[in-house]
């Protein structure tokens, strides 16, 4: 596993004078979490600007590290934060699971081995001025929190569940596939996302890029309950086949020193499995779109009139440096 860490010497690691665990003067203003339902696949992150200015789904990541009220007349005070990207997306989603990626980046959030209680996660940040969320997009999956200085090291401690044990119970199975069901019904009335599903489907077909990314309660629950398949048992094989450490990188910022830092991080994910090979790649699929210039003309939910263009480019990543 890639690990990058970053002191800041501005995130205190002590409570502010006075304050107490818990104490409501130290949480976030908004009172709470990024709740992880607020995930979604490709497209449910990118900012909809032509559609007001806000974003749909996540797309929250850069708030992580940002000031909030603290202690003592108004001061603002930094909060330490974490992510770990998964160098496997929706592009990996089994033909007869569309939105598998997803579901498993929902259940990852549902309780590990050490913590296996299903909020402990996410009441701990709350409860010390953090946040947390998710998103799962076409080859990546993203999962970050931020968290008052002083307990970087247990909202860590319960971060990485995620990556060496997560339980995915079975008795979270169906609520967290409404969650799922939810957010891909939140963007029907989507004008981004309805853009985004009718460029899906003119890709080529058994191309990746032509795959129902989102999911349902139709393609993870219904239907494969129907035709026999057991739910909880494909979650887990998609859990163990693709999530490996050397396709992942964890990011740390906090005011701890990066000894310290760096010792967390080796102790607390380095029982994460291993042995997957290098990320998957798609260049054996050719060209996502065939054929000359396409013109799609959609009518719009709201009352917006937008020209897009798109121009499908081969990779560049590795000539990035």
């Amino acid at each position: 596993m890639l690990v990058i860490l970053a002191h800041d010497p501005d995130i205190p690691t002590e409570l502010a004078a006075g304050a107490e665990d818990g104490d409501e003067s130290m949480e976030r203003p908004d009172g709470g979490s990024g709740e992880e339902g607020d995930s979604g696949s490709e497209g449910s992150s990118g900012s909809e600007e032509w559609e007001g200015g806000d974003s749909e789904g996540e797309g929250e990541a850069g708030e992580a590290g940002r000031l909030h009220p603290g202690q003592g007349g108004g001061k603002q005070q930094k909060r330490a934060a974490a992510a770990v990207c998964v160098g496997v997306g929706s592009f990996s989603d089994p033909e007869d699971l569309p939105g598998l990626s997803h579901y498993l980046e929902h259940m990852l959030f549902m309780g590990s081995e050490r913590f296996p209680e299903e909020n402990e996660y996410d009441s701990f940040l709350q409860q010390n001025g953090g946040s947390c969320n998710a998103f799962t997009d076409m080859e990546s999956t993203v999962y970050y929190f931020d968290v008052n200085g002083d307990r970087l090291r247990g909202a860590m401690e319960r971060f990485a569940g995620f990556f060496t044990a997560p339980l995915c119970l079975e008795g979270s199975l169906e609520r967290e596939v409404q969650a799922v069901d939810n957010e891909f019904s939140n963007c029907l009335q989507s004008d981004m996302a309805r853009l985004l599903q009718l460029l899906s489907s003119t890709a080529a077909p058994g191309h990746p890029a032509g795959k129902f990314t989102w999911g349902n309660r139709a393609s993870l629950w219904d239907t494969p309950r129907a035709s026999g398949i057991r739910v909880r048992e494909r979650v887990l094989e998609h859990y163990r086949s693709l999530y490996s450490a050397e396709r992942m990188t964890l990011v740390v910022v906090g005011g701890n020193s990066l000894d310290e830092m760096q010792a967390w991080a080796a102790e607390l994910f380095g029982d994460t499995p291993t042995g997957r090979g290098p990320r998957p790649t798609y260049e054996a699929h050719g060209r996502p779109f065939v054929g000359g210039p396409t013109m799609f003309l959609a009518p719009s939910v709201r009352d917006r009139h937008v020209l897009e263009i798109t121009f499908p480019m081969p990779s560049l990543l590795k000539e990035y440096r």
